[in-house]
C-alpha cells in the first residue's frame, strides 16, 4: 500500500511539471490540461503550477530531465 501511495504521489509531481512545460511552451488552456492529465478542476491547475514555479521548479533537475525528453 505505501509503494501505491508513494508512485500517486510521483504521478501527481510527474502532471504538475507536465502541466508547467505545457504553460510555459504552448498554448494549452488549464481546462484542456485538466483533462488530459486528469488534474481535477481547470483552477487548480494554475495553483499547482504557481506552487511549482514559486518552489523553482523549473530549475529542478526532473524538470529539465522532462523538459530534454519532451521538447526533443
Amino acid at each position: 500500500m505505501a509503494r501505491s501511495l508513494r508512485m500517486k504521489r510521483e504521478d501527481g509531481v510527474y502532471h504538475i511539471m507536465l502541466a508547467a512545460l505545457l504553460k510555459q511552451k504552448t498554448s494549452a488552456t488549464n481546462g484542456w490540461i485538466t483533462r488530459e492529465l486528469n488534474m481535477g478542476t481547470a483552477d487548480a491547475v494554475s495553483r499547482y503550477v504557481s506552487a511549482f514555479r514559486q518552489n523553482d521548479g523549473y530549475g529542478a533537475k526532473e524538470y529539465q530531465s522532462l523538459t530534454t525528453k519532451v521538447m526533443k
